[in-house]
């Protein structure tokens, strides 16, 4: 993994380039795109390379524009806040809930997390399965 991802001569497999590209695409548009957007999959289609951002906030930014980035940087921020809720009432599922945050961190921020469907859908199921759980938990904790 730390191969695949290094930063060295190859440039992080592409990433330097498409990163590049990607912020030349976002610089370049127009006030509504940077608003709204460019629709799903932008960069691709856009960017000369047909390939996707690699990195889901440059991708958001480009393909939803400022609103959709907005959306997903609230949404991070929220799950961070719960994240510190539950390792502060010491909830059995802190743990877990630490770990998936840190994954969700690093990989959406040289891949995908939430512009893959697969990925967002299995992360979404551990996150339905974290609120039920804890959920009850908390009940415990505050009665």
């Amino acid at each position: 993994m730390i191969d695949r991802f290094s930063l060295s001569d190859e440039g992080g497999s592409g990433r330097e380039e498409i990163y590049r590209k990607v912020l030349k695409l976002i610089s370049n548009d127009s006030l509504l795109g940077l608003v709204f957007g460019n629709g799903y999959n932008g960069v691709a289609i856009n960017g000369g390379l047909g390939l996707s951002a690699h990195n889901d906030y440059l991708e958001y930014a480009y393909d939803f524009g400022i609103f959709g980035l907005l959306l997903l940087i609230i949404f991070v921020y929220k799950y961070g806040i719960y994240v510190l809720k539950l390792l502060k009432c010491k909830s059995f599922y802190s743990g877990p809930a630490v770990f998936a945050f840190v994954i969700l961190l690093v990989n959406s921020t040289v891949s995908h997390i939430f512009f893959y469907s697969t990925y967002l859908l299995l992360f979404s199921i551990f996150w339905g399965y974290l609120y039920a759980t804890t959920s009850k938990e908390n009940e415990i904790y505050t009665s």
